[in-house]
This record gives C-alpha cells, structure tokens and sequence, in this order.
C-alpha cells in the first residue's frame, strides 16, 4: 500500500507565482513534483491542473537528449525553426559560434543540461516545474539559466539546494516540515529569518543545544579518556546522519517508498540519539 511521506493540506499554485519548494534531503520533494505531474498517485486528495496549463518538467538524468546529434540539430529536433532563429536562441544558453556543431555526446552534463532547458523552455510552457535545476552548472550557465527564468512570464515550481538560486527567484515557499507541507507567503531570505527566530525562541525546560567545544564547568567534568569516548560517538552519529541523508535521496530518486519510510525513521532515531548525546556531553 502507498506510504504516507507528509500531509498536503487544500493548496493552490496560483497563475504567475514562483515557489520553492524546500525541505531536509530525502523528505518525499522529487516524489511531491512527481504526483503533481500525474506520474505517481496521491495517497488521498485530488489534484487538478487548471484550463490550458502547458507543463514544462526538467530533471538532471532525465534530459533524453539524442547523444549523436549536434546541438544545432538537436534544438531543432525540438521545435520546427530556422538556423538562424536556433542559433540565435541557443546563444541565450551560452552555445555560441562553433559550439552549436558540437556532438551532444561530447558536451559536459552542465552543458546538456542548458540544451535539455533550451529544448524545453523554446515550447514556452506555461507551468515550469524544475527539479534541482542548477546540479552540474558553472557559474556562467547558472547565472544565464537565472537571466531566462527571471524574464519567464508563467508560473515556476522549483526544487533547489541553491541557496543564492532559490533567493533570486521564489517569492513563496512550500516547506516539507514536521510531517505536512506548510506554505510560506515571502522570499527565501525572509523564511530563512523567520526559522531563525522560531529557533531563538525558549523551549523551556528544554535545554539549547551545547557547542562542540565542552563549555567551562564547575561541577566535576568527566575524565579526558571519557570526553574523548563521547567525542567519537557524535562524531559517528553526524557521520550516519549524513549518510542516511544521501540514502534518503537515492531512495526518492527510485521512488522506494518502503525504503524512504524506512530511512525515515532510522533518521529520527539517530537524530535523537545524537542530541541525546549532545545534551549529556554539554552537562
């Protein structure tokens, strides 16, 4: 039977908006793009795409793209135009003079996937949902994919890790936290300020959490051998954290929703685990 990844309350991707969509590694964000793209179900709920939504999807890995064509013939493969028509918009991509009779094979992944952006934005949907656009661009190709999305006129779905991405473009957030995704009305900037205080505000009786380096005590502090033992278990704990957060993203990636649900809670576990720890260290 399907899991459960997070809740989704009655929301709607209002004509023109541009939202992030952000959360912790591994947290069902690819799975979300791919239910509202029609190509897994939703657990429960409905989801409708208004009149004349024009989709446009970009995943890295997932660009098709014909390796033994030229990237002039590839573009025109994608849509019916002159020579010069494609030339002239493949240089928004940063193809330019000798560059277009370039084999698509021998491009970088950067590069394929600025031609995979080109191919598809030349349709001009007007609903663009883009999955970790950014992953393999330079500088250069990232800062002309921001310069095409900045003049898009239709409505932009994103997935980004891309903090300066992410604040150029989103004027709204969905957030994958606590369980259910939540809506945020304001820039990336501003939720990132805004998580900050949340954070900043007292949990009474919960205690912060400690520095890594052991704070100047009173009372009796543990042997050295012991402090050194302690160090090591965190250590070994953020190390696993890290990993399981990478395991969570193949796992998604594959859409194994056993084994995202099973990561999941070897996540919280060792999350606890480690603050546990963090808690007992700080004294």
């Amino acid at each position: 039977p399907p899991i459960e990844l997070f809740s989704v309350p009655d929301m709607k991707l209002e004509r023109g908006s541009r939202v992030a969509l952000v959360g912790p590694n591994g947290t069902g964000k690819t799975t979300l793009l791919a239910t509202l793209l029609g190509l897994l179900p939703p657990v429960s709920g409905r989801i409708t795409l208004g009149r004349n939504v024009a989709v446009g999807y970009h995943r890295q890995g997932l660009d098709d793209l014909d390796l033994d064509t030229s990237v002039l013939d590839s573009m025109l493969d994608a849509k019916e135009m002159s020579f010069g028509e494609a030339r002239s918009y493949l240089a928004r991509f940063l193809f330019q003079g000798e560059d277009v009779f370039r084999q698509v094979g021998d491009c970088s992944g950067g590069e394929r996937s600025r031609l995979a952006l080109a191919r598809l934005l030349v349709h001009e949907p007007n609903l663009l949902i883009l999955d970790e656009p950014t992953t393999h661009l330079d500088i250069p190709s990232r800062e002309a994919l921001e310069q095409v999305l900045l003049a898009y006129e239709g409505t932009l779905l994103f997935v980004s890790h891309d903090r300066q991405f992410a604040s150029l473009l989103a004027q709204e957030l969905w957030v994958v936290e606590d369980g259910e995704l939540q809506q945020f009305l304001g820039t990336f900037e501003e939720w990132l300020e805004s998580d900050k205080e949340k954070a900043e505000e007292p949990e009474a009786p919960k205690k912060a959490r400690p520095p890594r380096s052991r704070p100047q005590q009173e009372k009796k502090s543990p042997s050295p051998a012991a402090d050194e033992h302690m160090i090591r278990i965190i250590d070994g704990l953020e190390t696993r954290l890290l990993e399981i957060q990478l395991e969570l993203e193949e796992a998604s990636e594959q859409r194994d929703l056993e084994l995202i649900a099973s990561k999941g809670e070897e996540y919280d576990r060792t999350k606890m685990e480690l603050d546990e720890k963090l808690a007992a260290w700080g004294g």
